[in-house]
């Protein structure tokens, strides 16, 4: 609207902003309410279907100018911003968390016989125990679940350290895997004590055993997790048994209940590390659903309020602030 020369007609109660110009000599106004985006044309456009066939004109129009202006105008400055760690990303841990809670819950239900296939048998749940096959779907989506959850989290406390989106490569960050997510911001925090190696370790364990292994198509990173060795007057032997133990039951499902309440208990511990730990303001920050900041002003407000004791209240007024915002109140 700006670049093309619309009028600003200001802000007022719910409507953060709202834009006149003219078409066809009938006026318009274009305006971001608490309601969407609403399109207003004044009554000099004629009857309902006449104003409905220019409605569809302009929005048509204002499309394809916006496809103008994406290439022409903000493109070729998106590179440098993103370097200068002019953005924010979109704070999505309630829907994450939603769904590791989910799966999470299914498993619990499978186990406890009252899950989806609870009327059926099969040989996993003979050999694993009560509802092993639907506990173990449930529990490797739950495990994907947690660790995608984990490293929006990580992402979301680099704000809070050290990490300079200037002198660091904030996009590799952010496409690096949960292990590099994790490194990166207990460096960036200067984090050197053994509660945080014990985390670390602990989720690698069931990110290699799990995660990584079947979300490769089953095969593992190395790809010799399906594998069945054959020894000379012993037979095939499966490559798992060697790496985690015999057990018999893991040659029908890969977790049983006991894995199931060992995962549980290392992501709850890691819960509580992220809440209790050094990370702890930032995971306030990500649990307020307040989206991430990565540039200057913010990273230097942030270390000022942490370092003068007064986050509580920065936090406070941030989350006040941004609810103003969302509702419209403030213009």
């Amino acid at each position: 609207m700006v670049v093309f020369g619309a009028a600003d007609l200001g802000a007022q109660d719910k409507v953060a902003w709202c834009y006149g110009f003219t078409v066809d000599g009938v006026p318009c106004a274009l305006a971001s309410t608490k309601w969407g985006l609403r399109l207003h044309l004044d009554a000099t456009a004629g009857d309902a279907d006449a104003a409905g066939h220019l409605a569809q004109r302009v929005l048509d129009k204002l499309a394809a100018a916006q496809r103008v202006v994406n290439k022409s105008v903000l493109l070729p400055q998106l590179d440098d911003e993103i370097e200068a760690g002019n953005i924010t990303i979109t704070n999505q841990y309630a829907t994450l968390r939603g769904s590791y809670d989910y799966f999470r819950e299914g498993a619990e239900q499978a186990y406890a016989g009252t899950g989806r296939l609870a009327d059926r048998v099969g040989l996993a749940d003979l050999i694993g125990g009560s509802g092993a096959q639907e506990g173990w779907w449930n529990t490797l989506a739950m495990v994907s679940a947690y660790f995608s959850m984990l490293e929006h989290v990580l992402i979301g406390s680099l704000p809070f350290t050290s990490f300079d989106p200037v002198t660091e490569d904030l996009q590799w960050v952010i496409g690096a895997k949960w292990n590099e997510k994790m490194q990166k911001a207990v460096k960036a925090m200067n984090i050197n004590d053994p509660e945080s190696a014990r985390q670390f370790a602990a989720l690698h364990d069931i990110a290699e055993r799990f995660r990584n292994t079947y979300s490769h198509g089953g095969f593992g990173r190395d790809g010799r997790a399906a594998m069945s060795v054959h020894l000379p007057d012993v037979g095939a032997v499966p490559v798992t048994l060697g790496k985690f133990g015999v057990r018999p039951e893991l040659l029908f499902v890969p977790a049983v209940k006991d894995d199931f309440d060992g995962i549980c208990g290392v992501f709850d511990s890691c819960d509580d590390w992220l809440a209790n730990g050094p990370l702890a303001d930032s995971y306030r920050w990500v649990l307020e659903g307040l989206d991430f900041r990565f540039d200057a002003q913010f990273r230097a407000d942030v270390a000022a309020a942490r370092s003068q004791g007064r986050f509580e209240e920065f936090l406070s007024v941030t989350s006040e602030h941004v609810d103003a915002l969302m509702n419209m109140d403030i213009y």
